[in-house]
C-alpha cells in the first residue's frame, strides 16, 4: 500500500458525546468550517444535496504514524463533507468543475480552489494558507506568476485588480494514480481530482457488480464483497469544501445510508 499523498486531508471530528459538538482539526472544509471550529450537529434520517453531513467512516488512521510496512493502523471516525449527489444522481467533474445529472453546480461561496495569478507588480495580500502556501510558480519578463488559493469571493476581487492582475485560473492537478486510490468503476478508468466521472450512483435495488477495480467504490456498504449482489440502502457521494485537500468520495468511496448520523447546523 502507498502512502497517502501529502496534499490529502481527512476531515475527521473529535466528538463530545454530551453536547454533541464536533471540532474540525483538518483543512478539508476550509474555509467553509475553519479549523478548530465548533459545529452543532442535527442528527438525521434525510440527507438532501449540499446538505453539510456527519457520517461514520472505518479507514487509515493517520493522526498516527504508520507501521515497518508503511501501513496505518485502521480506526472508526467521523467525518465531515459536503453531500453533492445520491442514488440515482450522475456526477461528473470536468477541468474542476462539478457537475450533477449533467448540470453545473456552483462551487460553494467559501470553498477553496487553487489559483494561478497572473499579475504585473508584487501582490504581498494573497491569502497564505498552511496546505497552500502562496508560491511565485515563475516570472516572465514583467510578469510574476503565483499560485494561491482562493474563494470564489477572492477570485472575483483578483480579477477587477486590472491592469496589476492579468488573470486568474484554476489551476488544475497535476498528479495521476497508477494504482485505484481514486475510486472508479472500470479498469480503465484513469480519473484525477479535476476530472472524475462520469459515476452512476446506483439505486436501492439495483444489482451492482463489485470488482477488484471498483471495490474501493463501494467498501463502504456493510457486508459487501466482490461479485454481483443488490444494494439495499441509498448511497451518497460526498466532497470536501477544499477541492484539492480532501479525501471525500473521490479516494473512499460512496456513503451508505446506515453509516450517516446527522447534518451540520
Amino acid at each position: 500500500m502507498k502512502l497517502i499523498p501529502f496534499f490529502i486531508l481527512s476531515a475527521f471530528l473529535l466528538f463530545s458525546c454530551r453536547s454533541r459538538v464536533y471540532n474540525i482539526p483538518t483543512g478539508s472544509m476550509e474555509e467553509t468550517l475553519p479549523v478548530n471550529s465548533k459545529i452543532l450537529v442535527k442528527n438525521s434520517s434525510s440527507f438532501q444535496r449540499d446538505d453539510i453531513v456527519v457520517f461514520n467512516y472505518y479507514g487509515n488512521n493517520y493522526t498516527v504514524q504508520p507501521d515497518e510496512n508503511r501501513q496505518w493502523p485502521q480506526h472508526w471516525e467521523k467525518r465531515v463533507y459536503r453531500l453533492v449527489a445520491i442514488s440515482g444522481d450522475i456526477i461528473e467533474i470536468r477541468n474542476g468543475d462539478l457537475f450533477i445529472n449533467d448540470k453545473k453546480v456552483t462551487l460553494p461561496p467559501k470553498a477553496l480552489m487553487p489559483y494561478e495569478i497572473k499579475a504585473t507588480t508584487f501582490l504581498d495580500d494573497l491569502p497564505e494558507r498552511k496546505e497552500f502556501p502562496v508560491q511565485i510558480k515563475s516570472r516572465l519578463g514583467d510578469t510574476i506568476i503565483y499560485t494561491a488559493a482562493l474563494t470564489t469571493e477572492q477570485v472575483v476581487q483578483f480579477r477587477q485588480r486590472k491592469p496589476a492582475v492579468i488573470s486568474v485560473e484554476k489551476e488544475m492537478a497535476t498528479f495521476t494514480y497508477t494504482e485505484p486510490m481514486i475510486t472508479r468503476n472500470d479498469e480503465k478508468n484513469q480519473w484525477t481530482l479535476d476530472n472524475y466521472g462520469p459515476l452512476k450512483i446506483p439505486s436501492p435495488g439495483e444489482k451492482i457488480v463489485v470488482t477488484r477495480f471498483n471495490y474501493t467504490l463501494y467498501q463502504n456498504i456493510p457486508g459487501i464483497r466482490e461479485g454481483e449482489q443488490v444494494l439495499k440502502e441509498k448511497l451518497y457521494f460526498v466532497m470536501g469544501d477544499n477541492r484539492h485537500k480532501a479525501q471525500d468520495s473521490r479516494f473512499i468511496g460512496f456513503i451508505p445510508y446506515s453509516n450517516m448520523i446527522g447534518v451540520v447546523k
